[in-house]
């Protein structure tokens, strides 16, 4: 799954940089290389995501149980609000894409790992700063990932591969693929109909304008040229042709 989405974002990250000049910020941090669930999910998964929840859930519920708990404690229930909104989230996204009753195993792995993060934090605050306990890297890093791949193929897959996420999330790289190539041969026959005119104000377009524009243009028809010899090639799953209408797409 991390691979499938580091690829997806950097397409997109490299179409909207060709396009319009801008630099997106990476999403991932190598997650492999965690050794612990607190920087798998603070600083190396999904980097944005963790960004808007923090301002919207975790500072808030944090200042509201100062008052309660004192600043020691009052990130505890913060990180168990943020995990449970993040599991609400995703079983809407689910049930939006497979529209099936909702069985509530995501929320459930969220709820779990936020409860193990919150264990974390804690026994971090309650040690004596005095005694160290040390734990070798490559034994910490087996530990989360290895307790991420249990979790995630016990909780999170099931219902995924259910609603087919993966599946309709290449049906919309190539319905997006489809729809900016209708829009440059719309525009390509309307500059060929027209008037010098038209021409005459593409010229006047900047020689960084056009590298970018056709920079743009490359980089999404490769994309659903990919995607398409991916899906009708022999080791390819049979699903795509169900999900997929290629008939936009031929070339």
């Amino acid at each position: 799954m991390y691979f499938c989405l580091e690829i997806g974002l950097a397409i997109a990250a490299a179409m909207v940089r060709d396009l319009l000049g801008v630099e997106l910020e990476r999403q991932f941090n190598e997650p492999y290389l965690s050794t612990s669930l607190q920087d798998f999910w603070g600083h190396r998964w999904n980097i944005m995501v963790s960004r808007i929840l923090r301002p919207i859930i975790y500072i808030p519920v944090r200042s509201w149980s100062i008052n309660i708990l004192g600043h020691k404690w009052a990130a505890l229930p913060a990180i168990m609000s943020t995990f449970v909104v993040s599991g609400l989230i995703h079983e809407l996204i689910f049930f939006y894409l497979g529209r099936a009753k909702t069985t509530w195993e995501v929320t459930r792995f969220f709820l779990l790992h936020g409860a193990r993060l919150t264990a974390e934090i804690a026994v971090k605050k309650s040690n004596n700063k005095r005694v160290r306990i040390h734990v070798p890297k490559i034994i910490a890093r087996i530990s989360t990932v290895g307790f991420m791949m249990i979790t995630g193929i016990w909780l999170f897959f099931p219902p995924r591969s259910r609603c087919k996420a993966f599946e309709r999330g290449i049906a919309e790289y190539v319905a997006v693929g489809a729809f900016v190539k209708d829009v440059y041969r719309v525009a390509s026959a309307c500059l060929r109909l027209s008037s010098t005119l038209p021409w005459w104000l593409l010229s006047r377009l900047s020689p960084e304008l056009k590298h970018r524009f056709s920079r743009a243009m490359d980089d999404a028809f490769g994309v659903v040229k990919w995607l398409q010899t991916l899906a009708l090639s022999n080791s390819a799953n049979p699903w795509l042709s169900d999900v997929v209408d290629f008939d936009r797409v031929s070339w």
